[in-house]
């Protein structure tokens, strides 16, 4: 479920925000947050991610 929500996130920002650029490593970011989620860390710390 994690994917997906990154996947449509950044799909919508490609084609919303023109200076958004995809990340580098988007496999980092997704298991970054699947391991917040596992720890209780509330979503809206990855922010910085999106």
């Amino acid at each position: 479920m994690a994917v997906c929500l990154y996947m449509w996130m950044w799909r919508n920002k490609t084609i919303f925000e023109d200076d958004f650029q995809r990340p580098i490593n988007p496999t980092f970011n997704i298991l970054k947050m699947v391991e917040d989620i596992n720890c209780n860390t509330p979503f809206s710390q990855h922010k910085n991610f999106i």
